[in-house]
């Protein structure tokens, strides 16, 4: 109870980037699905109403997938600006 959590050690890397993608993408498929309800509706009221919920969680999911592409972008150039020895040894 009173040992401090490594997370490194215990769980190993952060797969959060890849989660919010995954989520992203299932959000994404879902919208698509629901969006066929509208199709097997037969009033005005049955489409819109499928149409409203599909484009909001379309919406949830492209935010989703932009916000982990630009996250691992970000982290992959914090990454290759560290100085190393391949890149002084790249300038001789």
């Amino acid at each position: 109870m009173n040992r401090p959590v490594d997370f490194e050690k215990e769980v190993g890397k952060a797969n959060d980037l890849k989660q919010l993608k995954l989520l992203g993408i299932f959000s994404l498929v879902i919208g698509a699905l629901v969006a066929l309800l509208a199709l097997a509706a037969r009033d005005r009221f049955g489409v819109v109403c499928p149409l409203v919920l599909a484009a909001f969680m379309l919406l949830c999911g492209g935010v989703m997938v932009r916000a982990g592409r630009t996250k691992r972008e970000a982290e992959a150039e914090k990454v290759s600006s560290v100085p190393c020895i391949a890149n002084k040894l790249m300038e001789r």
